[in-house]
Order: C-alpha cells, then sequence, then structure tokens
C-alpha cells in the first residue's frame, strides 16, 4: 500500500530557480505515493536535480442496469462523475487530473445503450493526458453487456497504480430485453517537472480525488463506484 506523505516547494524563488553556489549535498534520490489528501515537504538545504509529480483523478461511476419487462421496465440510474486530484501552492500554477464522468444507465431510448462517461481532463502539467472514455452498455445475452470503464491517463508512467483512478464497470440489466449501464469514464492525468533548485522546507497541498457512485435504485445490477486518485511524487 503507498504511504501518506507530503508534498513541496523549491527555494523562496520558487521552482526553476538554481541551486545556491558553495556545494551544497544533492538529495537522496526517493519517492512517495498519496492515496488520500494530505501534504509533503521539501527538505531544506539539499539540491534537487528533478522533482516531479503525476497527479491521477478519480474515475467516474458506471450507470445502472435496466430493468426490462414484457409490460413495463425501469431505466437504469446514471453514475457520478469523479472529482479531481491536485497539487497546489501559491505562486505555481495547480497540476491537475480531473475526474472522469459517470457512465449512463441502462434505458428505453431509441438505441437502448447506457452511454460510456468520458474520461477526465488534466491541466497544469508538462504534458496533460485526458483519461479513456467508459464503454457504452448494450443489449445482449449473455449478461447484457455492461460496460467497462475507462482507463486513466498516464497507465505507461513510472508509479502508477493499477487500483487507482480507473472507471466503474456498468451495471448489466435484468428480466427480458434489458439494456445494460455505461462504464465510468478514467480520470485525466498531468505530470509536471522542477528542476534544478534549492529546497526550503515549503509545503504544498495535495488533494485526491473520489471515485463517483454507481448508479442503483431500480432493482438492476448497480454499476461499480469509480477508483480513487492518487499522486506520486519521485525527486532525485
Amino acid at each position: 500500500m503507498p504511504i501518506i506523505g507530503s508534498l513541496g516547494s523549491g527555494s523562496a524563488g520558487g521552482f526553476g530557480q538554481r541551486a545556491a553556489a558553495g556545494g551544497i549535498p544533492d538529495v537522496t534520490s526517493g519517492n512517495q505515493s498519496f492515496t488520500s489528501s494530505g501534504t509533503f515537504t521539501l527538505q531544506s538545504g539539499v539540491h534537487y536535480n528533478n522533482l516531479i509529480f503525476r497527479v491521477y483523478g478519480a474515475g467516474g461511476g458506471g450507470g445502472e442496469g435496466q430493468v426490462g419487462g414484457l409490460k413495463s421496465s425501469a431505466d437504469g440510474n446514471n453514475g457520478s462523475a469523479g472529482t479531481a486530484s491536485s497539487v497546489a501552492k501559491s505562486g505555481i500554477t495547480t497540476i491537475q487530473g480531473n475526474g472522469g464522468g459517470g457512465g449512463g444507465g441502462g434505458n428505453t431510448g431509441l438505441n437502448g445503450i447506457g452511454p460510456g462517461g468520458s474520461g477526465g481532463t488534466a491541466s497544469g502539467g508538462d504534458t496533460n493526458t485526458t483519461g479513456s472514455n467508459g464503454v457504452d452498455g448494450n443489449p445482449g445475452i449473455p449478461n447484457y453487456n455492461p460496460g467497462p470503464g475507462g482507463d486513466p491517463g498516464g497507465t505507461g508512467e513510472t508509479g502508477y497504480n493499477s487500483s487507482r483512478g480507473g472507471g466503474g464497470n456498468g451495471g448489466a440489466g435484468s428480466d427480458v430485453s434489458p439494456r445494460a449501464g455505461g462504464g465510468g469514464g478514467g480520470g485525466g492525468f498531468a505530470k509536471k517537472t522542477f528542476s534544478d533548485f534549492e529546497g526550503d522546507g515549503a509545503s504544498y497541498t495535495v488533494t485526491i480525488g473520489t471515485g463517483g457512485a454507481g448508479g442503483s435504485g431500480n432493482g438492476a445490477p448497480d454499476g461499480s463506484v469509480g477508483e480513487g486518485g492518487f499522486v506520486y511524487v519521485e525527486w532525485n
């Protein structure tokens, strides 16, 4: 399980300022993961070659399945969107991965699909990657084809946690000729690197997004909850 900790800033002039002359030591390389909100504080009096933030938004919840029947039916309820993860401090642009959208419930509309939720966007990074959309749910046998949730952006990155940031799966339909719910969208991903500065003990605020709730309430299988976000910090 990743450890929870805190996150910090560079020298008084901000990231990007060169380390002071005079032979201060380099920081010992390390990394830290966040699965709940907190702070991270840089060491003072050491030189950072690179400080890298990887920020993943939370996944959206999957949509509920439809209840179908010969005489009556009930549309599935939509899943809710995941919330954003971020790294923030006065004086820098907030690094943020937004949450994925909730999947749609199975329904009696013209095409009958529960639409997949949209992938979350991202901002403030050197690279900003949108998460994958959830897959639509469709009618069909077996299991009435519930839509899988989307992957978060940045899944190939160092420090990626495969149990975080993905969208929840849609719920299957029930009874006769039902429609399944769509999967939730994956969270967005932002990556930011700050280089060549002296740490001064300043702290940054880390906020971790919450996965969206799955659609529920009509008696069909519920959509799955989206995965929570996370932040991975690496330095050398």
